[in-house]
């Protein structure tokens, strides 16, 4: 039996290519409810890996408006460090949610905004070189 793997490579832009192996060929393809496109790899044994993102990815955090609690969900395409950070509205950092080395995957994190006021802030995703900037409002 031949266990070489084909690979094919893509440059998407240039900070990032994609590989693709002969088992993404195999694998048969899902639509999650966000519209995410992912691949679920019939030869994976880790079960958290089956259905891994293709892209790096911030999503609206949900609710929004929220009060005093609301979640930012997000995709690694890659094992990546990912710093996610609140900041208000001038600019200064309120709060570190994540600042770890996080697996290929879609996570999420709730954030608790019980402590401040009212208001608009923003949060920041870095995960290798992708960054990504969204905005929540807080309503008491």
């Amino acid at each position: 039996m031949d266990n070489t793997q084909k690979s094919y490579n893509y440059d998407l832009n240039d900070n990032l290519s994609l590989v693709l192996t002969q088992d993404w060929f195999n694998s048969s393809w899902t639509n999650n409810s966000k519209g995410l496109y992912s691949y679920n790899n019939p030869t994976a044994t880790d079960n958290k890996n089956d259905y891994a993102p293709l892209v790096f990815k911030l999503m609206q955090n949900y609710p929004n408006p929220f009060n005093p609690s609301t979640i930012i969900s997000y995709s690694l395409a890659l094992e990546s460090k990912v710093t996610i950070k609140i900041y208000n509205l001038l600019g200064q950092e309120i709060k570190t949610l994540v600042n770890r080395t996080e697996s290929t995957g879609n996570h999420q994190i709730t954030f608790n905004a019980g402590d401040l006021p009212s208001g608009i802030y923003l949060y920041r995703m870095q995960a290798g070189d992708y960054i990504q900037i969204k905005k929540m409002v807080l309503l008491k």
